[in-house]
């Protein structure tokens, strides 16, 4: 899911820890580049987390997720629990 800004900021101040947006990934979120990157946080079932902040050399975070938008639907497709 995509969240704003306002929200990840909200999440880190308001919740409980451990919260994906502390330490590295609050460093990630504070420094990137909103018109040339994307910082992709993954929360994975087991509480632990990671981040990564993704820019393309050419094109701002927009057009690149135009651009690969379909790849990206498929490639990380989430199933529902069953």
């Amino acid at each position: 899911s995509y969240l704003s800004l306002t929200t990840v900021k909200r999440i880190a101040t308001e919740s409980g820890y451990p919260n994906p947006f502390q330490g590295e990934e609050k460093r990630q979120i504070n420094e990137y580049k909103p018109e040339k990157q994307v910082v992709v946080c993954f929360i994975r079932s087991d509480g632990g987390f990671s981040s990564y902040v993704i820019a393309h050399p050419f094109l701002t975070a927009k057009q690149a997720y135009e651009a690969n938008k379909s790849r990206l639907e498929t490639e990380f497709a989430v199933d529902s629990p069953t």
